[in-house]
This record gives C-alpha cells, sequence and structure tokens, in this order.
C-alpha cells in the first residue's frame, strides 16, 4: 500500500508593498498628476496581496489568487522586480536542524 507523505504548507507574513512602491513611484515620477489614483491602485494591489494570501482556504479564494498573480504578472512587465525593494521573510525547510521545519530566518 502506498503511503503519503504530508509536508506543511509555508507560512506568509505581512509585507508592506505599499511603501516601496510610493517610494519608487515618487522617485521616478516627480509630477503629482494623478498621486491619488496611483496611491488608490498601490492601495488595491496590497488588498489582492492579502486577500490571496491569508483566504487560502475559502471556497472563492482562486479567483483572487489569479487576480492578484495577473496583477503581479502586468507589474513586471511594466516595473523590473530589482527596482523594488520589497523585504520578506522566509525559513529555509531543508536547512540543517531538522527535515521540513527550517529554523534558519532569512530576509530578502
Amino acid at each position: 500500500m502506498a503511503e503519503l507523505l504530508a509536508v506543511p504548507l509555508k507560512k506568509s507574513s505581512d509585507v508592506d508593498i505599499v511603501k516601496p512602491f510610493k517610494n519608487l513611484i515618487q522617485t521616478t515620477y516627480n509630477n503629482s498628476t494623478g498621486n491619488d489614483e496611483i496611491m488608490e491602485a498601490i492601495g488595491e494591489l496590497s488588498r489582492m496581496r492579502v486577500n490571496a494570501i491569508w483566504k487560502v482556504f475559502e471556497k472563492n479564494s482562486l479567483d483572487g489568487l489569479y487576480s492578484y498573480y495577473d496583477q503581479l504578472a502586468s507589474l513586471e512587465s511594466k516595473i523590473p522586480p530589482q527596482e523594488v525593494q520589497i523585504p520578506f521573510k522566509w525559513k529555509d525547510a531543508f536547512d540543517k536542524g531538522s527535515i521540513f521545519g527550517g529554523r534558519m530566518s532569512l530576509s530578502e
């Protein structure tokens, strides 16, 4: 009989994406035309991220995840990822501590 290996899901944490995008836009585009619209769009992207991450197991979560992914893919074609410095924390699942129980925490 086949046995299944259970691997725990990676846990996400809160990441502020509003401030890095706001800083990038303010340093790149100095004009104040449309700043309210841009800030509203960045806020909406942040809300989409929160919904995509924290509502994973809800019934309609796949639509939110697809919408967030579409926005990221569209944004990546307009702004190179290396220009936006968004720090996030992650734990290495395969460190020497134990199998699938990574204790080493890194920030990128």
